[in-house]
């Protein structure tokens, strides 16, 4: 019995060795070191497990993303190489979005970086109704590039600024905070119900409970860097038994062994043909130039007079919202192939505006006392499901001063609409009366010219009593 539990040991740990050796090479030890990650971690069990599973699997899916993004990653890689950023950081906008500018998280995090709306104002990504930065390769690589900086900044490691991307700087702080704790512990036992332990621990007690900011933890940070105990990447991983809360959440911690695993794919030479050959030697020359546009350019047309696809140009312009140039002059600037510039100058007076029809002119209107989502959807021509659509409403319900958005009339031009201190409103070729105290039926006939019969069809009222306030529409004769 002991021969055979022997000879099993031997097989596994032989089989392990195996594995290790062969799967790994001197450029994955590249990627690590960019990350300022030990060699030693090319060992880690679940690296290898995340590793092998795409090897096995996703060959063919991790090659077509490449190849989907062939416009787009050589400027991600341009603008991390003039902010200082390490090349492995091209496979976190991979695990990230897989390249695709309109990816968009179940928290409402957007574009190739993944960036929340807060974040994104943050670090300069304008949002409006018509663009949305978050979706601009450019812009949201220099965005990202500036936010790991900051962070490679606070914690001086670029797989804790990886970490802390994806968890926040409180989760990375914290888990440093309560893995600094546990070490301190291990090697002065005689201290686990001291004071200053108790102290910390309590620290995080109340924040990880939300009894208190995030203050007091990163002071408890700056003061634990004091004491010359440093956790390792191995530590902060570590799985801690029985622990709802560990020092990192699962999914950061799968997070940072895609990225490794992503980059050291690229490093499989016999994985690829030589069609894809050619991904993974561009440079960081651009492959994209900016143009100025004139505002209501139609996007399908521009594509089809510089002989493009149009799925192509708006691959390259996710930010721009809809098939148009948006007619914000500070933001007609477009990105084309560089080897489309020649057709684009020699054309540029053959492009054609977008038809009337198609341009959207949005206005916003706040909620008054009174109002209801099919007033206002009848007010502004519009009906309630597009009503609810365009401003995300699960139900019917509205609040005071709640603003809503929503597409003007046609040939109306964008402005804000305000409620008219008046008995009447003018609502196309209708009139609204509001009814007010001594209102009877044949009052408001008179008043208007209609019929009260008419007013009372229209308004389907099945008696001639009015309510103080009650809304009612006068038709046209």
């Amino acid at each position: 019995m002991i021969k055979v539990l022997f000879s099993l040991v031997i097989c596994f740990t032989f089989s392990f060795a195996i594995l290790y050796e062969e799967s790994f090479n001197p450029l994955d030890e590249k990627v690590l070191a960019e990350l300022n990650i030990e060699n030693s971690f090319l060992k880690d069990e679940k690296l290898q497990q995340i590793y092998n599973k795409m090897l096995d699997k996703s060959q063919n899916n991790y090659i077509n993303k490449f190849e989907e993004a062939s416009y787009l990653i050589p400027q991600i890689k341009s603008v991390l190489k003039q902010n200082g950023i390490p090349d492995v950081f091209l496979f976190m906008a991979m695990a990230e979005s897989n390249f695709k500018s309109k990816t968009k998280s179940w928290v409402g995090a957007k574009g190739i970086w993944q960036f929340m709306p807060a974040t994104g104002k943050i670090y300069g990504l304008d949002s409006s109704l018509y663009i949305d930065e978050r979706l601009d390769v450019i812009k949201s690589t220099q965005a990202a590039a500036q936010y790991l900086k900051r962070l490679y900044g606070i914690f001086g490691k670029w797989y804790l600024a990886t970490l802390a991307y994806n968890c926040g700087e409180g989760r990375v702080v914290e888990a440093i905070v309560r893995s600094t704790l546990d070490m301190y512990v291990e090697q002065h036992p005689e201290e686990k119900n001291s004071k200053k332990v108790k102290k910390y621990r309590k620290i995080i007690s109340l924040y990880t409970k939300r009894k208190t900011g995030f203050t007091p933890v990163y002071r408890a940070y700056k003061e634990i860097k004091t004491w010359g105990i440093t956790p390792s990447l191995e530590k902060l991983l570590h799985e801690q038994k029985d622990l709802e809360r560990q020092y990192l959440p699962k999914e950061s911690r799968r997070y940072l062994r895609k990225i490794i695993a992503l980059a050291m794919m690229s490093n499989r030479d016999y994985l690829f043909s030589k069609k894809a050959d050619y991904i993974f030697n561009m440079g960081v020359n651009s492959p994209l130039v900016e143009v100025d546009v004139k505002h209501n350019y139609s996007l399908k047309d521009i594509a089809k007079v510089i002989d493009m696809p149009y799925d192509t140009l708006k691959l390259i312009n996710g930010h721009i919202k809809y098939d148009y140039v948006p007619a914000n002059t500070h933001r007609t600037k477009l990105y084309i192939p560089y080897d489309k510039l020649l057709t684009f100058n020699e054309n540029v007076d053959k492009f054609k505006k977008a038809k009337p029809e198609d341009i959207k002119f949005f206005t916003t209107y706040r909620v008054k006392k009174g109002d209801t989502l099919s007033h206002i959807a009848r007010k502004f021509h519009i009906s309630v499901k597009q009503l609810k659509k365009l401003n995300k409403l699960k139900s019917s319900r509205l609040r005071i001063n709640q603003k809503l958005v929503f597409y003007a009339p046609k040939g109306v031009k964008k402005k804000r609409y305000s409620k008219r201190k008046s008995n009447k409103k003018r609502v196309s070729k209708k009139i609204v009366h509001i009814v007010k105290s001594g209102d009877t039926l044949s009052a408001i006939s008179r008043k208007y010219g209609v019929p009260y019969g008419k007013i009372k069809k229209v308004n389907h009222l099945k008696s001639n009593a009015l309510k103080l306030k009650q809304r009612l529409i006068i038709p046209k004769v």
